[in-house]
């Protein structure tokens, strides 16, 4: 059986929202814990072991951080090309909740991002993406949703 994430892991992954400004963005968080546990879980304290030491790596990427030890870089905020992916990622997230690609009344993150790795031009995770990346990735997925109105 999987492994529960440890409460040090929790606090480390909060300090590491906290220290890129999302520590009270509860839809960033959820959206967060559904990408790593593939749709399975909206709460870190549901997340595996396994996940919730990638989400730790990638957190600590978004803050400069590459300590293993938790210690963090003095680098409080996102920079503005890690603001703008997530914009990005948003907007194809809101696309996707519009075709009812949901699960339980909230965003498939597991599909959409299977989407991307199948059928999006870079075949890539949606958390993977560049700026530039997601911006063409958003211009394939507008086709998508416009085949999608005239199905309806």
């Amino acid at each position: 059986m999987t492994e529960l994430v440890t409460t040090e892991r929790i606090r480390v992954i909060h300090a590491l929202l906290a220290k890129i400004g999302r520590a009270n963005d509860k839809d960033y968080k959820l959206e967060l814990v559904q990408t790593y546990s593939n749709g399975r879980e909206t709460s870190t304290t549901k997340l595996y072991m396994n996940e919730a030491g990638r989400m730790i790596i990638d957190l600590k990427k978004l803050t400069g951080s590459t300590s293993a030890a938790g210690k963090m870089a003095a680098k409080p905020r996102m920079t503005e090309e890690q603001e703008q992916a997530d914009r990005k990622r948003k907007k194809l997230i809101s696309i996707a909740h519009s075709m009812h690609w949901t699960i339980d009344g909230k965003a498939d993150v597991d599909r959409i991002s299977g989407w991307c790795e199948k059928h999006g031009q870079y075949h890539k995770p949606l958390m993977e993406h560049t700026v530039v990346e997601l911006s063409h990735i958003i211009v394939q997925f507008d086709k998508v949703y416009k085949s999608f109105l005239k199905s309806i």
